[in-house]
């Protein structure tokens, strides 16, 4: 076995796509408890940027509002506390994610306003980049669950089998629900 990384890549054609395996790989490599910089998450020109952030669980995001406006967060979440704050320009409301879940933040003054934070208990996960890419590094070998979701296309699920070599390709097509 060598020594350097494995992972599943991908290109999906989206930008914006949550690709994560299933189950963390035995033995876990839990991320619980790891301490880690805090998450930012801006909103700029009325648009939260990025669109996506992974955070591990018990990690921290930092909403940020750069824009000379008032702006709102508010959370629908089902295993973390959901939150509604009013957010004036410059301030920074940092929020804690307890619990693994995809969480979907909103504007509620400026209704085209979404964003997605998604608390993982495993770092085997990758937002792609803007060619659909991704990379998820350090999977051992094994056969796994990959899940890709994007927030307008939903989940599609693909078994992967990981052997020794670098890299392992994932072609995954996504249509409408």
């Amino acid at each position: 076995m060598r020594s350097s990384a494995r992972r599943p890549a991908c290109v999906v054609g989206l930008a914006v796509i949550v690709c994560l395996l299933s189950a963390a790989p035995a033995p876990a490599a839990s991320i619980k408890g790891a301490v880690t910089k805090p998450v930012q998450m801006d909103q700029q020109g009325c648009v939260y940027a990025p669109r996506v952030v992974i955070v591990p669980v018990g990690g921290t995001v930092e909403f940020l509002n750069s824009d000379p406006l008032l702006h709102n967060l508010h959370s629908a979440s089902t295993e973390n506390p959901t939150f509604n704050r009013t957010q004036p320009k410059g301030r920074t409301i940092p929020v804690i994610f307890k619990k693994a879940e995809t969480v979907r933040v909103d504007c509620d003054l400026h209704t085209w306003m979404r964003a997605w934070v998604v608390a993982t208990d495993h770092p085997f996960i990758a937002v792609t980049g803007p060619a659909g890419e991704f990379t998820i590094d350090n999977v051992p070998p094994g056969k796994y669950t990959l899940k890709i979701w994007q927030e307008t296309l939903g989940t599609v699920s693909r078994e992967v089998t990981v052997g020794d070599k670098d890299t392992t390709g994932v072609t995954v097509e996504m249509g409408k629900k």
